[in-house]
């Protein structure tokens, strides 16, 4: 009698450059790096993209279901288990050096603390 391991379920959100939905399928350069990995290790698998709120969510949960792209930090690092970086980048917020508003303004945009964000994305841990 022999086993045959479980299908991989493999999650991510369209995002590009790094993963896009096409009627060809899942392309992209990280979705090429995830493809060829899966054909080099001979591990069944299926892509699915869907919201990123709801691959992060399946991923936490679910047995046997990876996500990609993903921001690694100290939030969700115990949470996964990492196999390698795809790419590297940083998020900034930008405004102009001399802001065109009069101190009045200025001071009442500090007391704002509302930012659109999506749900679960790592721009979101900072906010």
């Amino acid at each position: 009698m022999s086993f045959a391991a479980p299908q991989l379920k493999i999650v991510t959100e369209h995002l590009p450059p790094f993963q896009m939905d096409t009627a060809q399928g899942v392309t992209g350069y990280a979705s090429e790096i995830v493809q060829a990995t899966m054909a080099h290790a001979k591990i069944d698998y299926s892509i699915e993209v869907m919201s990123w709120s709801r691959a992060y969510n399946l991923a936490l949960r679910d047995a046997n279901t990876c996500i990609y792209s993903i921001s690694k930090g100290a939030e969700r690092e115990p949470h996964f288990q990492w196999i390698g970086a795809i790419s590297y980048s940083v998020t900034s917020i930008y405004s102009l050096k001399a802001p065109r508003y009069s101190d009045q303004n200025h001071r009442r945009r500090k007391e704002i603390h509302n930012c659109g964000h999506q749900r679960r994305y790592h721009t979101s841990l900072f906010a």
